[in-house]
């Protein structure tokens, strides 16, 4: 890409409140009337009008990289997390440099409520492909671009909160057939022979015992002085449920003391 004549670091406060932004602008006019682009930015300039803001140019530079230097050196958490700075992230085109606060993660909600999605962008979202059809596919990330998406999510862990609303949010939630198949189909294979965890591990005979107990439905049971080889068996000759069976052969109550297990008590 072609660089701009000027690449300049600018500062633009508020002059009713005070607030300022700091950013940086690549542009053949100097004065083209920018002014910012950040949520809070543009949400202010909405609501104080363009002519309640002044911009001052810090620096100009011939590179945008050089701009984009000068920004991460100057646009720092602690600037950031002042309730008077309308950045909500680290100077640089790279963004987030650092965990992001509590705070700030308040100014970023806030920045966020009654956004509006332009037509255009949602357009642009419902044309999204996947798989071969998406432009990315068989793109390979480049190291910076690996080294970037870690340096993002390093530090970042899912709160107990978080945790307890994904497990409300998933219950009740049924897969359909095709979901259900392709889960199926990704796992087949995946842990049979070598590829299984447990390959080349001989099980202990305790080890072996409790896998006996946990596989009820393997077990020969008694049902009225009649023999079935498992609970599946008992189920498809008495035209039941398994869940049925084995509900009645370990319950205690005398309506279902001729139905148990032949050999084990489970």
């Amino acid at each position: 890409m072609k660089e701009k004549k000027h690449n300049i670091f600018y500062k633009t406060t508020n002059s009713i409140n005070g607030k300022f932004y700091y950013g940086i602008h690549s542009t053949n006019n100097l004065e083209d009337g920018y002014l910012g682009s950040g949520i809070t930015m543009l949400k202010a300039i909405k609501k104080y009008g363009k002519e309640n803001f002044t911009k001052e140019i810090l620096a100009d530079y011939k590179t945008r990289k050089e701009a984009s230097e000068h920004e991460s050196r100057e646009v720092i958490m602690e600037l950031v997390e002042l309730e008077e700075c309308y950045n909500l992230k680290t100077g640089g085109d790279s963004g987030f440099s650092q965990p992001v606060s509590e705070n700030t993660r308040k100014k970023m909600r806030e920045s966020h409520k009654d956004r509006v999605l332009s037509p255009k962008f949602l357009e642009k979202v419902g044309s999204f492909k996947s798989g071969k059809e998406h432009p990315n596919y068989g793109k390979k990330l480049t190291k910076e671009q690996k080294d970037f998406i870690s340096r993002v999510n390093k530090g970042k862990s899912v709160s107990e909160e978080t945790r307890k609303k994904m497990s409300i949010a998933s219950k009740g939630r049924i897969l359909s057939k095709e979901s259900r198949e392709k889960q199926a189909n990704s796992l087949r294979g995946r842990f049979v022979g070598e590829k299984s965890p447990c390959y080349g591990i001989k099980k202990s005979d305790e080890m072996k015992n409790k896998l006996s107990m946990a596989s009820t439905h393997v077990l020969e049971c008694t049902i009225c002085d009649t023999i079935y080889r498992s609970i599946s068996d008992a189920s498809k000759t008495l035209l039941i449920p398994e869940s049925t069976v084995s509900y009645r052969i370990k319950s205690t109550s005398p309506k279902w003391l001729e139905w148990k297990y032949k050999n084990k008590e489970v």
